[in-house]
This record gives C-alpha cells, sequence and structure tokens, in this order.
C-alpha cells in the first residue's frame, strides 16, 4: 500500500510539474527557447525565439525541460554583478541592442558567429558580468547601444527577462546552478524575451519538440 501511494504521489508531483509552462533551449549565439507546453508571454506551444543570455555565472542544460520563475524587469539572482543576488534589472543600452538585433537593423551585423559571440559579449558588459571587451565588434556594440539611450531611446517594457528554473530528476545532474529553491526547483538562467511584437521579426517554428528528449542532455556555460 506505502508503495503504490509513493507511485501515485511522484507521479501526481510529475504530471503537475508538466503541466506548467515549459521551454527547452538550445544552445547558440544566439540561444533558441522553444515553448513545449503552454504559453510563455506571446510565444505558444511549438513556437520559438532567439535571445541573449544575461548572467555570466548561471548555468543551463541542454535538452532538459525549464519552467518560468517570473517574466519581470529584472534578471533574479542578480550574476556576478549584484552581491547577495537580489535582482540585476535588465538596461536599456541592451533591450536596445536586442531591439535592433530582432528587427534586422543591427549596423555591422552579418549572422557569423563572430559577430554574435560580440552581440553577448556587448550584453555582459552592459549588464556589468564583464570589465572589459574581448573584440572591436563589442565594442562598436557596446557604443552604437549607449548612444542609443543617450539619445533618448527607452524600452518602455517592450523586452522583459524570462527567468528560468528545473527541477532535480528531470533531466539534470546533482551539480546543477546555484541558489536551490526547494518549491520551485534550482534557479537556472535568464534571458531576454519580447513581450510585444517586434515588426520585422520571425517568431520562429519549432521543429521536431518531439525529439528533443532524446538527445543526450549536458551542461553548458552562456
Amino acid at each position: 500500500m506505502r508503495k503504490s501511494m509513493l507511485i501515485l504521489l511522484v507521479v501526481v508531483f510529475v504530471s503537475s510539474v508538466y503541466a506548467q509552462p515549459t521551454i527547452y533551449v538550445d544552445k547558440g549565439r544566439p540561444y533558441v527557447l522553444t515553448v513545449t507546453e503552454g504559453s510563455v508571454g506571446m510565444f505558444e506551444t511549438g513556437e520559438s525565439w532567439e535571445t541573449w543570455c544575461l548572467e555570466r555565472d548561471e548555468y543551463i542544460y541542454e535538452n532538459t525541460p525549464y519552467f518560468i520563475e517570473s517574466i519581470s524587469d529584472m534578471a533574479l539572482g542578480g550574476g556576478i554583478n549584484v552581491p547577495g543576488g537580489t535582482g540585476d534589472p535588465l538596461g536599456d543600452e541592451t533591450a536596445w541592442l536586442y531591439d535592433q538585433f530582432r528587427k534586422g537593423t543591427l549596423p555591422s551585423y552579418d549572422g557569423s558567429y563572430a559577430a554574435n559571440q560580440s552581440i553577448q559579449e556587448a550584453i555582459w558588459f552592459l549588464e556589468g558580468e564583464l570589465t572589459w571587451l574581448p573584440s572591436a565588434n563589442a565594442e562598436v556594440y557596446r557604443d552604437l547601444a549607449v548612444a542609443a539611450v543617450a539619445g533618448g531611446w527607452t524600452n518602455d517594457g517592450k523586452y522583459k527577462v524570462v527567468n528560468l528554473y528545473y527541477y532535480e530528476g528531470l533531466g539534470s545532474a546533482n551539480d546543477g546552478p546555484d541558489g536551490a529553491y526547494p518549491e520551485k526547483g534550482i534557479r537556472a538562467q535568464s534571458f531576454i524575451i519580447p513581450v510585444v511584437p517586434t515588426p520585422g521579426a520571425v517568431v520562429l517554428g519549432s521543429i521536431g519538440i518531439g525529439l528533443v528528449g532524446w538527445v543526450r542532455r549536458r551542461k553548458v556555460s552562456c
């Protein structure tokens, strides 16, 4: 009887977990986040968007189900530059850079890995995660973003942060990211998410969602 009750409780727990909106993360430059269950902001099941991570010291596992801790104006936990992990607000400069990327109007952007890496470096710098920039292209992107905001550009809520977490035993190892939350699993990475349609941007359709779980899981840094 006890064994049957235990099995039932496990089934109920797992079922309740997967009833939540769920995201899978494909690592790259940029990342691709795919909604595999429910809806996340303006994205429905089967839709994806390209995005960038905000924290250098938080990790994700590829091919692992992630759940939504919040969609807010800040990266929860804060990353490297926020003592105590209280939260790191999304800067207007970062939002501008992402806005130009989504619209396809970012100057000097050619879609190459080097260009995408430079965007990531510029975002980390603008968010206080880097104290220096490793490439000239990253400096260009930073300067463009700073100039745009100085000229009056503001985010005005067009872009926010989706903060992800996962549950132990649902596709992760024991040496996961920092910050364990029994009621919400273990905190993972924070990504930029558009909350209103961006003119010129394309919502990606997901291919082969059902095959996602077949791929070998591995831990990756941002």
